[in-house]
């Protein structure tokens, strides 16, 4: 993994892709990073929301996608690489959607008031 050295630059794309607040009130860990392509989990101070990006390098340039989620940082490492399913998953899934959890979670969810925001930026090093 490089050093955060060197994704200073490339951090700075990151944005809250709720508020738009940039790097400034944003928490930021590198999760992972492969070759010029790093994943990024990113939690705004300002409105509690959490983006995971992906910024890539190319050459001079840099690119950044993100998606808002749930997850913390620690939960997305988790689920990045995830264990084999158990006969215990597997009864444990089906209580809950047997039972009222599936039916609760039904009630939470509002559709058509939720809002998505797909982000995606672009910066180059030339002047």
């Amino acid at each position: 993994m490089p050093s955060n050295n060197a994704w200073n630059e490339p951090l700075k794309l990151v944005s809250c892709a709720a508020c738009d607040e940039r790097r400034t009130d944003l928490v930021s860990r590198v999760l992972g990073s492969r070759d010029d392509t790093s994943l990024i989990h990113a939690a705004c101070e300002r409105c509690g929301c959490a983006t995971l990006s992906l910024v890539m390098r190319r050459g001079e340039a840099a690119t950044s996608v993100a998606l808002l989620t749930d997850l913390s940082a620690d939960d997305a490492l988790r689920f990045q690489r995830p264990g084999a399913i158990t006969v215990d998953d597997v009864i444990e899934l089906h209580a809950f959607v047997d039972g009222p959890g599936l039916a609760a979670l039904a009630r939470s969810v509002t559709l058509g008031k939720k809002r998505v925001r797909f982000s995606s930026k672009t910066r180059s090093n030339r002047s």
